[in-house]
């Protein structure tokens, strides 16, 4: 078991040195657009100055996010049957999320026909193959959502832990465990003892992690939910509200970055949970496009720091408070319009005004 462990750490070990000679490959590309931008600015047009500022702020981002090492920035795989259809989607994998149906052989065999990597950034080669899928993508969500009830494509599903560089070790789940599937005319191998309890098994630490690698597939239903209305989450302590509640604003991000442009404020009821929480969103790639902050400090430049006495503060967290709250956004709205004209007394008693 033993050297089969480490032959498959070894594999993920190869990957993963390719990932990152094509990361190095795409500093190098950032680094010349911007110097590229600087040359650009001195032609001194209007139009050029436009052009070397845009593409100036675009290469910044790429560069300030491939420069980013973050601990386990590869951390999932899964290999896929094939699929029904062959069209394949803008992060270079194939759309189809049910096999096609010659997929298992009637012996109940079944060859590998796509294996996709999961990070925390998508990757390309210089042909456009995908090397890592984005956790946000489509195509990464069977990593979430596959069971052995509802597997779709994916045979097997693996967590890669790594540190920096190197690959510590993998954990498999088998979504299909009554085939007999092969990679490359080899039997699929199997490490581990799952993703689940590989997440489980990490060290605790005082900040919030990320569990980008071991979201559920309830939680990842909630996190690619459509940003069409208000999404309520609802469930009792420790059972990921708030971690879900901050990938989902990474989703939301990489879905729709033009309509998150202004981006995202996410208000936490005490500082204590910012300082806790506010290592997440940058290990997802997305620092400096969610402001996370307290209460009492929504406001630039001012800081609430009175309390209420025991009796105020338990008036003021009643539901009582919600119709006070309603009456007060009501009438906020209508500050702009005229008041009604008030009705005389005789019309307020129902009686006609003298003349009438």
């Amino acid at each position: 078991m033993a050297d089969v462990r480490d032959r498959e750490i070894s594999i993920e070990q190869d990957h993963l040195d390719g990932v990152y000679r094509r990361l190095e490959e795409k500093i190098q590309e950032a680094e010349f657009l911007m110097r590229d931008a600087a040359r650009r600015g001195q032609v001194g047009t209007p139009g050029a100055l436009a052009e070397r500022d845009a593409q100036v702020f675009r290469a910044g981002i790429h560069l300030n996010r491939l420069n980013n090492e973050f601990e386990d920035f590869l951390f999932g795989r899964i290999d896929l049957l094939l699929g029904k259809d062959g069209e394949k989607g803008p992060d270079g994998a194939y759309t189809s999320v049910e096999p096609a149906d010659d997929a298992v052989h009637p012996d109940g065999t079944a060859d590998i026909a796509e294996t996709l990597h999961i990070g925390r950034i998508g990757v390309l080669d210089a042909d456009y193959t995908p090397l890592v899928i984005d956790w946000r993508a489509p195509a990464a969500a069977p990593f979430y959502r596959s069971t052995p009830v509802e597997p779709g494509r994916v045979v097997r599903r693996r967590v890669i832990r790594s540190k920096g560089r190197q690959v510590l070790g993998v954990e498999d789940d088998l979504m299909r465990p009554e085939l007999t599937a092969r990679l490359a005319g080899e039997p699929l191998a199997v490490v581990g003892d799952g993703a689940l309890m590989a997440a489980l098994g990490q060290a605790r630490s005082h900040t919030m992690r990320d569990i980008v690698a071991s979201i559920q597939a309830e939680q990842d239903r909630v996190i690619r939910a459509p940003a069409a209305s208000v999404t309520l989450v609802e469930g009792g302590p420790g059972t990921g509200k708030t971690a879900v509640a901050l990938h989902r604003a990474a989703y939301l991000l990489y879905q729709d970055r033009r309509r998150y442009a202004g981006g995202i404020l996410i208000v936490s009821p005490t500082p204590l949970l910012v300082s806790y929480t506010e290592g997440v969103l940058p290990s997802l790639g997305e620092e400096g496009q969610v402001a996370i902050r307290a209460l009492g400090s929504l406001v630039d430049g001012a800081e609430a720091t009175a309390y209420d006495p025991p009796a105020a503060a338990r008036v003021k967290g009643s539901a009582r408070m919600v119709q006070v709250l309603r009456r007060a956004a009501r009438g906020a709205l209508d500050l702009g319009a005229a008041p009604p004209a008030r009705a005389g007394r005789d019309e307020e008693a129902g009686e006609a005004p003298e003349g009438q």
